[in-house]
């Protein structure tokens, strides 16, 4: 699994980021400032938004590990 932007690595580190003042380091190497995500249950825009959404789900799922399981599709 290697054809994929290397953002990827700094977004799955971000949400992997057990020291909370590192995450911010990774969303800035993945993320434009003016990011827009959106999905079901949230519409945020900028990396500020983004880093909350990092942790406040980092609070409600303690623990978990994301990771690449396939190519980019």
């Amino acid at each position: 699994m290697s054809n994929y932007p290397e953002a990827f690595d700094h977004m799955l580190n971000a949400w992997n980021e057990s020291n909370h003042n590192k995450i911010r380091s990774h969303l800035e190497a993945a993320l434009t400032p003016d990011v827009h995500f959106v999905d079901p249950t949230i519409d945020i825009t900028g990396i500020d938004a983004f880093e909350k959404m990092v942790h406040d789900v980092q609070a409600k799922i303690p623990g978990a590990v994301y990771s690449r399981v396939s190519e980019v599709d």
